[in-house]
């Protein structure tokens, strides 16, 4: 029988930057998401509050490159793309392979940036953007990580 409790809570950023600067360390941050300006501004808020950490963008790093930052030990972020974020086994490998580097704290954050409305009066380019976009979202909703993947998922949504 798993004898783990899942909790859910809403938090201020206050108390989640509060979790980041005491989680063991070394840790490991896997953010996912749509690529949006909504994305960005929680990596730089996630940055601002750990302050020197390594971190990768659009690239994911390989298992010795990981063991080599983690072994300082630093945080790690790697913030993946869109089409990353899409494939069904990109931020679950990573967080495994981050565990495996040797990561104490592995943390999954899943930025979900809001839908995009559109009306029928819209020009049909404007109308495909949006239902493209609109379906990125619930497509990495779909594959996003699980709670029993890592040791802390976070959520943040767009209001």
């Amino acid at each position: 029988m798993n004898n783990l409790w899942k909790m859910e809570q809403l938090c201020k950023p206050e108390q989640i930057f509060d979790l980041l600067r005491t989680a063991e360390w070394p840790l490991g941050i896997v953010v996912f998401g749509a690529d949006s300006e909504f994305k960005n501004q929680v990596v730089e808020q996630l940055t601002t509050c750990l302050g020197d950490c390594m971190q990768y963008c659009g690239e994911i790093p390989d298992a010795e490159a990981l063991v080599e930052v983690l072994r300082i030990p630093q945080t790690v972020m790697v913030v993946l793309d869109t089409n990353q974020s899409c494939h069904p086994y990109a931020a679950r490998s990573l967080a495994h392979t981050m565990k495996e580097a040797g990561a104490l704290v592995v943390m999954g954050v899943h930025v979900k940036p809001k839908a995009l409305p559109y009306s029928p009066l819209s020009t049909q380019g404007v109308v495909e953007r949006r239902r493209a976009h609109n379906r990125t979202i619930d497509e990495i909703e779909l594959r996003a990580l699980k709670v029993f993947e890592v040791d802390i998922l976070l959520t943040r949504e767009e209001e």
